[in-house]
Order: structure tokens, then C-alpha cells, then sequence
């Protein structure tokens, strides 16, 4: 596969970028993993860049909407989608097979709307409450860390069915899967721990520790991983990690 073939479906898949239709059909967006940080970085910037102005007029409160809604309408929504229909599966009570098919439901239930409520609440007031200075690396590191827990996700977990989660995790057992997980992990590495220092071993320790949670409760839970728990846990993540860099605020 061509490497930016690669980047190409990883964008259409993370990002509402208009991109023009490949001519050798839809690209599979597991096999461009190792562009998931990067790209998320991108997304982050994006968002720290207008932060950045918006706080320099209206701080706080302010700052923090505009900043996570632009990431949400740069993603399309997606994955915010797949923490709702989360929502509704964890409020079920019974089998796996149960709690999948109330995650496939178009309606939108209270388990769905409270849970990604909580968690786009706390990423708002993460970032209202960061410091002007720290905007900017802060959406970057955080966007790029929640990309990668779901590379992570990819190879700690098991498809719960048919689909796009098995999609992701069957390219974590390619032949080419170690080369592009080091590449994943090292832009990322290297990009936050040059923006946050050791902030950004914390952010990473706490993605880590999300990333194992998401991928031990999914198996019990649903029977393993779903596109819908990817999506999840991306929210999760970038939440977890605006909150680690926040509390953290005073560490070299």
C-alpha cells in the first residue's frame, strides 16, 4: 500500500476534510494507523490556534466551548457518536448481544446522552481552565494521545463482531503492523513530551491506563471491541488528558 494512500484514508476516516474519492476504491483506514497521531496533532493545532485568539477577547468558559466544539465539527461528530451508542449499550442490562444491539439503535438514549455530556463537560472545563500559554500544546498533545489509544486499542483487543473494530484489529496483526505501531508511538511520544516535558509521560501514563480499562470492560462486557468503542474511547482519552494536563499544571 502507498504510504499516503494511507494518510489519505486515515483522513477521510478521522476528519470531515473533503478529499477527492480514490481511484482504486475506498481505502481500509485501519491500514493507516501510524498517521493517526500526526493527524491528530493537525486537529489539535487547528483548535489551539483559534483557542488561542478566542482567549486573547472572551477566556475561560468561552475558550473552552469554542475549542472542543471546533474539534467535534472537524471530526465530524464520528466519534462523539460511538461514546453515545456506548452510553446506551452500558445501560443495558443482559448479554453482550444485548447491549451491541442497543448501541445499533438510531435512537439516542439517556445512557448515551448523560455519558458523553460528562465527558465533553469535563474536556470544556479542562480547557477553560488552562492557562493561555498552555492552549496550544495542550489541544495538540491531547488530540494526538487520544489517537493513539485507539492504535493501542487496536492490538489489546478482540472484534466483537464483524465490522469496523475488527477491521482495526486485524490490521494490528498484519505483517507491516510493528514497523507502522513504532512509527504511531514515537511521532506521538516525541511530539508531546517536546510540547509538554514531563507532562506529557503523565498524559501518556493515563491514556495507558484508559486504553487497558476500555479494552478489559469492552471484552466483558460486549464480547470485545466495536467501531463504537474505538470512537469512545478517543472521547475518552482526549478528555483524560486535558484533565491530566490541567491538574498537572505547576510540573516541569
Amino acid at each position: 500500500m502507498k504510504p499516503l494512500r494511507g494518510l489519505k484514508g486515515a483522513l477521510v476516516f478521522l476528519t470531515v476534510i473533503p478529499l477527492k474519492p480514490d481511484e482504486e476504491g475506498p481505502i481500509n483506514p485501519a491500514l493507516g494507523m501510524h498517521w493517526f497521531p500526526l493527524i491528530g496533532a493537525f486537529i489539535g493545532l487547528l483548535a489551539g490556534v483559534v483557542a488561542r485568539l478566542v482567549a486573547e477577547v472572551a477566556p475561560g468558559l468561552f475558550t473552552g466551548v469554542v475549542a472542543i466544539g471546533l474539534i467535534l465539527a472537524i471530526t465530524g461528530l464520528n466519534h462523539l457518536d460511538g461514546l453515545m451508542d456506548l452510553g446506551d449499550g452500558l445501560m443495558v442490562r443482559g448479554p453482550p448481544g444485548e447491549r451491541i444491539k442497543a448501541m445499533k439503535d438510531v435512537q439516542v438514549g439517556v445512557g448515551g446522552f448523560a455519558l458523553a455530556f460528562f465527558v465533553v463537560l469535563l474536556s470544556i472545563a479542562s480547557v477553560s481552565a488552562l492557562p493561555k500559554y498552555m492552549l496550544l500544546r495542550s489541544l495538540i498533545s491531547s488530540e494526538a494521545t487520544a489517537k493513539l489509544s485507539m492504535v493501542l486499542l487496536a492490538k489489546l483487543g478482540r472484534p466483537a463482531y464483524p465490522g469496523m473494530g475488527a477491521s482495526f484489529v486485524e490490521a494490528a496483526s498484519s505483517p507491516g503492523w510493528p514497523s507502522r505501531f513504532i512509527v504511531a508511538v514515537a511521532s506521538c511520544l516525541g511530539l508531546i513530551w517536546w510540547l509538554l516535558h514531563l507532562k506529557g509521560f503523565l498524559v501518556l501514563l493515563s491514556m495507558v491506563a484508559l486504553t487497558l480499562i476500555m479494552a478489559k470492560v469492552s471484552r466483558a462486557l460486549l464480547g470485545g471491541v466495536t467501531g463504537d468503542v474505538f470512537g469512545a474511547l478517543n472521547e475518552m482519552t482526549r478528555a483524560s488528558s486535558l484533565i491530566t494536563i490541567m491538574m498537572a499544571k505547576g510540573v516541569v
